[in-house]
């Protein structure tokens, strides 16, 4: 989303909030491109949850296991949660770029 200043361009980031708790699945989703089409990039393993925005619109949001180790504890600390795989936006049919509000 970007809105004129002056004539200057500005950047505002989207953010988004979870409606439900992040979820393991051990099934397989393919990442998609910036303009939407399938990847190459398949996650199989990884958190997941449902999230809207402001708007009402709504989001996936998808976190691989970075840490195995920590995984197998049980501990949170298993994803970089703050750095999610991808944001799908169900609305724009692609991922974007968004700020996951806790």
């Amino acid at each position: 989303m970007t809105w004129q200043n002056g004539g200057e361009s500005e950047r505002i980031m989207l953010e988004i909030r979870l409606t439900q708790p992040a979820w393991y699945t051990n099934g397989y989703y393919r990442l998609h491109t910036d303009d939407g089409k399938p990847s190459i990039t398949v996650l199989h393993e990884y958190y997941t949850a449902s999230a809207e925005d402001n708007a009402g619109n709504d989001y996936d949001v998808y976190w691989s296991i970075s840490n195995r180790e920590a995984f197998y504890n049980g501990d949170e600390d298993c994803c970089d949660w703050d750095e999610p795989e991808e944001i799908y936006s169900w609305n724009e049919g692609k991922p974007v770029s968004a700020k996951i509000i806790w």
